[in-house]
């Protein structure tokens, strides 16, 4: 029996200052400490391959579906992403399951006192969790996500396979600059020497930034000529080794054709080290969900109703699901659900907002919540949504009909599924 309950250690976990409460705040952005922590307990980020993968939009996406595929091929696969939207184990995943509770009382009985002696912030602990679990487990190759930025992040102690940058986009400005430049600098800083990188949907701007310094410590960036043309219904052809590959994935969100290229030229570029075959792409991209846990990617919420959640929070991502919604439902007016951190609210994304006819805000009980009063200085017709169950019950089932999107925030899911759960056990919503 161990010192710790599971039950202490998640206390433990969830009164650490994470980023979604206090911001900075909850920041070390530097992995002296953390290397310094990995040193002492064996440097278990050393016994795996890994793919690593930082960008703006369409990490999280890009993971799941690296992961999917490299598991249909049949690889033993880990996957470590954030934030976790209801179980911090949602983080730690090893061919689609949680880490099993018991492995992370393991490692608090067994790293204790390695922790006294290196305080890490939250996400250095899960980046040392995340490592440690899949060194143990023997994975053959993890999927690791960066947690912001990339040059001083705490994954990138890492030597992987290939790096990936998916987007250069503006987020996260104050800790990583207000420019394309700026944030292209820090995304750049995963790419390693001698290490293939790849790029999904790059402007040139940031492209000259990334390149610059790829030349500079002699990486390579791998370029194929993979083309995918997109169907009716979402389908998609791929062609790979002079063949059609006929792709139908089981996801239904915004910059799927630009992350399925992405996908594609990152395991043609590792080839000689994890072979994939085509088979293995094409069921991999069916069952993203299944064998990797992605949500929160514009995901239907019930069945039969048009009600969808996409974590998007910065400006490319909110017209990019705006775009989604208009092409899907061309003919439908979408309502707005929103609720977003403080520092999202900017000139950019209030103007992609404006373009709703209705909007109703929900204000998270974070630190970092944008409040209702805020909210209504900007949007003076929109309404509030309250966290009681009398009133967001009615307000929900009197939306039922409509097309409805819940977005601004990952933070908000795990409201958005309590709301849902509610629906469903609610018979005069049935």
């Amino acid at each position: 029996m161990g010192s710790f309950t599971y039950t202490e250690i998640e206390n433990r976990l969830m009164a650490m200052p994470r980023f979604q409460d206090v911001g900075s705040r909850a920041a070390r952005f530097g992995i002296d400490q953390i290397r310094e922590f990995c040193d002492e307990i064996g440097n278990p980020e050393t016994n795996f391959k890994s793919i690593h993968v930082a960008g703006t939009n369409g990490k999280g996406t890009v993971c799941g579906m690296l992961a999917s595929i490299l598991k249909e091929q049949g690889y033993k696969v880990g996957l470590y992403t954030s934030p976790h939207l209801i179980d911090v184990r949602e983080r730690f995943r090893i061919n689609g399951e949680m880490m099993p509770k018991e492995a992370l009382i393991d490692f608090f009985d067994q790293h204790n006192v390695n922790l006294e002696q290196f305080p890490l912030t939250f996400f250095e602990l899960t980046t040392a969790i995340a490592f440690w679990w899949f060194s143990l487990e023997k994975v053959d190759v993890a999927i690791i996500e960066t947690g912001l930025g990339g040059r001083l992040d705490a994954t990138n102690i890492l030597n992987p396979l290939v790096s990936v940058i998916t987007s250069i986009g503006m987020d996260h400005m104050e800790q990583l600059g207000s420019t394309i430049q700026s944030i292209a600098y820090e995304k750049a800083g995963i790419i390693k020497p001698g290490v293939p990188f790849v790029l999904g949907e790059i402007d040139n701007e940031a492209e000259t930034v990334i390149t610059k310094i790829a030349n500079e410590i002699g990486a390579y960036q791998f370029v194929d000529a993979t083309e995918i043309e997109e169907q009716p219904n979402r389908e998609f052809v791929v062609f790979r080794d002079n063949q059609e590959l006929n792709i139908q994935s089981d996801l239904n969100s915004p910059y799927l054709n630009t992350n399925i290229r992405t996908v594609f030229r990152t395991l043609n570029s590792i080839q000689n080290h994890l072979l994939v075959s085509n088979d293995s792409f094409i069921r991999g991209l069916a069952k993203i969900r299944v064998n990797s846990g992605l949500t929160g990617r514009f995901q239907r919420l019930l069945p039969n109703v048009d009600w969808f959640f996409d974590g998007g929070h910065n400006p490319q991502a909110l017209l990019a699901v705006q775009n989604h919604l208009k092409a899907i439902f061309p003919n439908r007016n979408p309502i707005l659900i929103l609720s977003l951190m403080a520092d999202k609210l900017t000139d950019e994304s209030i103007d992609i907002l404006k373009k709703y006819d209705q909007i109703y805000y929900f204000e998270l009980n974070v630190p970092r919540a944008l409040s209702f009063d805020r909210f209504i200085e900007v949007f003076p017709n929109s309404k509030a949504l309250i966290d009681h169950e009398n009133h967001y019950l009615s307000t929900l089932k009197y939306l039922k009909t409509e097309l409805v999107l819940f977005t601004g925030s990952f933070y908000f899911y795990s409201t958005v599924s309590e709301w849902m759960e509610s629906l469903s056990l609610d018979s005069s919503c049935a």
